[in-house]
């Protein structure tokens, strides 16, 4: 899931073709300024967004699969894990979407 906000980065970045996209050094701040000045400042805002879910997506993924495993070895009931799991996924959804698209405070 957490990959989603990540393509769709790369879609606003490439302008809706991926094959456009240049992986070489995306990082780059030359690369980051050149794409600044391309697009429109909502764009460039929205590209941010995405690429801050993103980001937000990996530093919180070590804690989802730990808590995973401690409900494991916990002994918790499959159905209440499976349940669990589902709810912080439609939860993430939720949140990456809003994330990318809340514009104002």
């Amino acid at each position: 899931m957490n990959s989603v906000p990540h393509l769709y980065s790369i879609l606003i970045f490439s302008g809706g073709s991926v094959k456009k996209f240049d992986n070489a050094n995306p990082k780059s701040t030359a690369v980051r300024e050149k794409f600044q000045k391309r697009v429109s400042a909502p764009t460039y805002a929205r590209w941010e967004r995405a690429r801050a879910a993103h980001n937000n997506g990996n530093e919180n993924f070590p804690l989802l699969v730990a808590a995973v495993v401690l409900g494991n070895l916990a002994g918790l009931d499959a159905g209440t894990m499976n349940w669990m799991l589902g709810a912080v996924l439609l939860t993430r959804a939720i949140y990456i979407l809003a994330y990318i698209e809340i514009t104002d405070r």
